[in-house]
């Protein structure tokens, strides 16, 4: 251990109580309700998203866009 830099003597680390506040149990609780809201909302997201993905596609297989070597134009069929 380290000694005093007064008196030379060996100093003692003093033990502290672990102290719950309030504003931990607040912060705590917040994040308890946020999580289960946050993850609802990320996998509600997902599947959305899949949605318009899987509708989106739907019927495109009638559009086809070629592209003419000559013109260097993209030409819609």
């Amino acid at each position: 251990m380290t000694p005093c830099p007064k008196c030379g003597i060996e100093l003692v680390a003093v033990q502290k109580k672990n102290q719950v506040s309030a504003g931990g149990i607040i912060g705590v609780l917040v994040f308890l309700i946020a999580l289960p809201t946050l993850l609802f909302n990320l996998l509600l997201g997902a599947v959305l998203i899949i949605l318009a993905l899987v509708i989106g596609t739907v019927g495109r297989g009638t559009h086809v866009e070629m592209y003419c070597p000559k013109c260097k134009k993209v030409v819609d069929l």
